[in-house]
């Protein structure tokens, strides 16, 4: 049986979970939505990867939710792939050993327990069972020239991409650490955890699990 990576004594309904993978999509997340250390010119001589490697930033974000039916922590997903799912944790550390994804896990600033458990009661209700919102995908690639003020929501009403089912269902239960921004990304995320707008939970990860933790320098 393999090391866990997630300490489950520790990770809470409602708290935030993100990742850094690499798969093609993750990386054009990363180049639309990361921070950026180099000129987009560099690209010309770096090539494409060995740039978005200098990206600093997240490529997905999730809450962590708990399954009404099983009684079971889990992963609140929105994924491209299956929509709106609660996904075992034990697949999210698959995603660590075998494809090098790299993990967090956090909370906003002022979270309780109570709070945690608003949130994920809501992304249970509310996000689970929606489809992706790939309109909005499309359209967030824009960030990448507008910056991350778009004012409005970009997608459709009744679908969620990944922050935007957790960003909805922190402000549910009070939580605001998104604002102003009503399009949340996994780099907005990002730069809410250097700003300590979002605060990483400490022991979340096994000390095995923290070979796996993501650089958030």
């Amino acid at each position: 049986m393999s090391e866990p990576i997630f300490n489950r004594d520790v990770l809470r309904a409602g708290m935030g979970i993100s990742r850094r993978a690499s798969a093609p999509i993750s990386k054009a997340i990363l180049l639309a939505t990361g921070k950026r250390n180099l000129p987009l010119w560099r690209m010309a001589t770096m090539g494409y990867d060995g740039y978005v490697s200098t990206i600093r930033g997240l490529t997905h974000d999730a809450l962590i939710v708990r399954d009404p039916e099983d009684g079971e922590l889990k992963v609140g997903d929105a994924l491209m792939s299956d929509g709106c799912v609660l996904t075992p944790l034990d697949s999210w550390e698959r995603g660590c050993r075998d494809d090098g994804d790299r993990v967090c896990v956090w909370v906003p600033k002022g979270w309780t327990e109570i709070s945690g458990i608003a949130a994920s009661d809501y992304w249970d209700l509310h996000v689970k069972g929606r489809k992706y919102d790939k309109v909005a995908i499309a359209r967030l690639l824009a960030k990448s020239v507008c910056g991350d003020w778009l004012s409005g929501k970009v997608g459709l009403m009744s679908h969620f991409y990944c922050t935007e089912g957790v960003q909805a269902s922190f402000e549910r239960a009070g939580l605001y650490p998104y604002y102003p921004n009503k399009n949340a990304t996994p780099g907005t995320t990002y730069r809410r955890l250097m700003d300590k707008r979002l605060e990483i939970v400490a022991g979340a990860l096994t000390e095995y699990g923290r070979k796996f933790a993501v650089d958030l320098t």
